[in-house]
């Protein structure tokens, strides 16, 4: 599934926070990782919504949790 992204937050914090995320990845050798989107700010063609939240979740191997939540 997608969700439209405003270019700024495409471009600046949430490229960071794959950048973080794929770090993560590389130095655990594999993690766990749930994204999705919360809220609306309207809709765009063919009702598809526009999320007025982003987050990610990442879940080491240690047991430690770091999460994210974005505007979009």
């Amino acid at each position: 599934n997608i969700a439209p992204q405003k270019p700024q937050l495409n471009r600046r914090l949430w490229a960071k926070i794959e950048r973080f995320a794929r770090y993560e990845a590389v130095k655990y050798k594999q993690i766990q990782v749930v994204t999705g989107v919360c809220g609306s700010i309207g809709h765009i063609k063919n009702n598809v919504n526009i999320p007025k939240w982003w987050y990610k979740i990442i879940i080491l191997p240690t047991g430690k949790i770091i999460s994210f939540l974005a505007p979009n």
